[in-house]
């Protein structure tokens, strides 16, 4: 991977070509065109295989990361190994350095102590499997309520456990807990691989956190935020998110320019 490699998520390309009803190759030559360098996708979209893989070739983008959900919480612990099994097997087809594991979250109920065992476990294995291959093993403080990887301190405390996980950090979910991500750089640093570029609107009683607006655009001060990373040596990928953009075209092209913006200062 270059260094700040800029990537966009596969589903973005998706809903660029439904909504210009244009064929995906063609989708993916724009993509290159705006400034990206790869895509970040789910394991669920790279079962086309070689006839992906040829688009990707013909318009100068690859796979960089693939994430999926593994719930280890709930769900058998045969079924969780085959199931990053076959992330790890996807990463490893499309050439991708790292996967991010959505690891399950906590429900009414739950043994939260226990469950966090059970998460760590699964996510052990998954790094055991994935040496051999090359490939990181991710997780990223998530947004959704149940989530024991939300908060900075939730993070920290699973990463503290697994000296072989990293860290994809997103900088739009810290504000799901009211958390800024200026705050939460230097706490978690140190284990970043991969940051997802998320901004915030501002809404009337703070921060909205369920919609998603253009790199930039926001109030997260992200051009402060990449200058900080860069400037302490942050050499890893960038991804540009915001799943539910009215218009991932548009959306797409401002953030490429923003963040292409941001690095040329630099």
């Amino acid at each position: 991977m270059k260094t700040n490699e800029l990537s966009v998520f596969h589903h973005h390309v998706l809903d660029l070509a439904k909504t210009r009803g244009i064929p995906f190759g063609a989708a993916l030559a724009e993509t290159k065109a705006m400034g990206y360098d790869g895509l970040v996708t789910e394991a669920s979209l790279l079962a086309d295989g070689d006839p992906l893989k040829r688009l990707l070739d013909e318009s100068g983008l690859r796979v960089v990361s693939v994430f999926d959900w593994i719930d280890f919480v709930h769900d058998d612990p045969a079924a969780c190994v085959r199931r990053t099994e076959s992330l790890l097997s996807a990463a490893k087809a499309f050439g991708a350095e790292s996967v991010l594991v959505l690891p399950g979250l906590f429900r009414e109920g739950d043994d939260e102590a226990a469950c966090l065992d059970r998460i760590c476990a699964g996510l052990s294995e998954a790094c055991r499997l994935a040496a051999p291959l090359g490939i990181a093993v991710t997780i990223e403080n998530f947004g959704l309520p149940g989530a024991p990887n939300g908060t900075a301190a939730g993070c920290a405390a699973i990463l503290g456990r697994m000296p072989g996980l990293g860290f994809a950090f997103d900088t739009g979910n810290f504000a799901c807990y009211g958390e800024d991500p200026h705050d939460a750089w230097p706490r978690l640093r140190d284990r970043a691989v991969f940051v997802h570029l998320k901004d915030r609107a501002s809404g009337p009683d703070g921060l909205d956190t369920t919609a998603e607006v253009t790199i930039g655009d926001g109030v997260l001060d992200l051009g402060r935020l990449v200058r900080r990373m860069r400037a302490d040596g942050y050499a890893g990928g960038f991804v540009a998110e915001h799943f539910g953009h009215p218009d991932q075209e548009a959306a797409m092209r401002r953030s490429a320019d923003f963040f292409r913006g941001i690095v040329s200062r630099c």
